[in-house]
């Protein structure tokens, strides 16, 4: 075989490898365009049903929330940003795998299997629990009773703005598909928002 020849098969195998190359970087491309965007929605749709299930602020200057106003407006939003209509609905109660409403002295789970949301589970030490200790209840309580373990990451409630408040809508649902290289990686996502009462938020 002459030179010019192995040079050709050469740049034969080296196109192919850069082709291959270029699928791969786009297709990761697109699933981090396609995450960015689904998470988002996530994000716009708890802080709106939040914001529809908040009414007004009780004479203990504690707000007062509809939860059932929250979990409604919830699935509809979704049903209708991705979809473009409301009657895909029932598909987001399977997509969303933990929901949960929380406050001063404690949390409760929506339970998906009767549509409502349980019992308040207390803080082990009610409103004088420190922060990090409630995060660890909560995250204790879902690898308990979801089988998912959820990473939080560790603060006590002044280290960082973005951080569980003691009156928020948190939601944990199963993430975008990621493909790469041929494979199905599957992932959760976490989504959350707060009622800050010292601000004016139904304004």
């Amino acid at each position: 075989m002459k030179l010019s020849d192995f040079s050709i098969v050469f740049s034969i195998i080296a196109l192919c490898l850069f082709t291959i190359t270029d699928i791969k970087n786009e297709l990761l491309y697109k699933n981090i365009i396609e995450n960015a965007r689904y998470n988002n929605i996530f994000d716009n749709a708890v802080e709106d049903a939040l914001r529809a299930g908040f009414k007004d602020i009780d004479s203990n200057g504690k707000p007062i929330i509809d939860k059932e106003e929250v979990v409604n407006y919830l699935f509809k939003e979704l049903s209708m940003s991705f979809n473009l209509n409301t009657f895909m609905e029932d598909y987001y109660y399977d997509v969303v795998r933990v929901m949960i409403i929380t406050t001063e002295e404690g949390f409760c789970c929506y339970n998906f299997a009767e549509n409502k949301f349980d019992k308040l589970i207390n803080y082990s030490n009610g409103i004088e629990t420190k922060h990090e200790d409630k995060i660890n209840q909560m995250l204790l309580f879902i690898e308990d009773n979801y089988n998912i373990l959820q990473y939080i990451p560790y603060n006590n409630g002044e280290d960082n703005i973005n951080t569980i408040e003691n009156y928020s809508l948190l939601l944990l649902y199963e993430g975008y598909d990621n493909i790469i290289g041929g494979k199905n990686y599957y992932n959760y996502c976490f989504s959350g928002a707060a009622i800050q009462v010292n601000t004016t938020l139904s304004e």
